[in-house]
């Protein structure tokens, strides 16, 4: 949390935001989970082969967001 009120600056807005950007992923991956459990027929594996295709879902976009960050962007003015 600390990094993200460094980069975004000082401001209640940003904690409050950020906060309610880490509640909403809890309630989805637990919605998620709940849904998996009860299609399943109350078995707790599906709740971690949910977890683990969430967690490879989610390596991938941090993947492809981090190569795409990487990549020298263009100035104006330059071509």
């Amino acid at each position: 949390m600390a990094r993200v009120v460094e980069v975004a600056g000082a401001g209640g807005l940003v904690n409050t935001v950020h906060t309610s950007v880490i509640t909403r992923g809890v309630v989805a991956g637990s919605a998620i989970g709940g849904l998996a459990i009860s299609a399943a027929g109350d078995t707790t594996a599906a709740a971690m082969w949910t977890g683990a295709a969430l967690a490879i879902l989610v390596t991938c976009v941090l993947s492809a967001q981090t190569r795409n960050s990487e990549r020298p962007h263009p100035q104006p003015g330059q071509d």
